[in-house]
């Protein structure tokens, strides 16, 4: 699969800040929540090995996975992984985290949420403060 064909079944680059804030927006509470989880993204970046940063790019798989029969979507994830994209959170963890951190912390900064973040994605273990 080439570059391009990769780039057809991935969304618009978007920095993990705006992710961030885009979550942070549907606000708190369960319904909230809810609605927030409702569609779950799983969102991947190009790995140039350059530490991941609030303007890391983040893209979205587009829901055409689920159009595909499984084997056409491991041939998509193996071309994605080979050149040199890698998972990094889906919608429904960033949402996890946010809602752990708010909990614990409701005055927290941007950096402190994406340490958060960061911690999750490293670790696979929410952060308790």
């Amino acid at each position: 699969m080439t570059d391009m064909e990769i780039k057809r079944r991935l969304g618009e680059p978007h920095s993990i800040a705006n992710w961030l804030s885009n979550c942070c927006s549907h606000g708190n509470g369960a319904r909230d929540h809810q609605q927030r989880n409702a569609q779950n993204t799983w969102l991947v970046f190009k790995d140039d090995t350059a530490p991941l940063t609030l303007q890391t790019p983040l893209y979205s798989v587009l829901e055409e996975e689920e159009l595909l029969s499984s084997r056409s979507f491991e041939d998509f994830e193996a071309s994605m992984i080979n050149s040199g994209y890698s998972y990094f959170i889906d919608t429904r963890m960033l949402g996890r985290v946010i809602d752990t951190l708010t909990v614990q912390k409701t005055d927290y900064t941007d950096q402190e949420l994406f340490d958060a973040v960061l911690f999750y994605f490293e670790q696979d273990v929410l952060v308790g403060l």
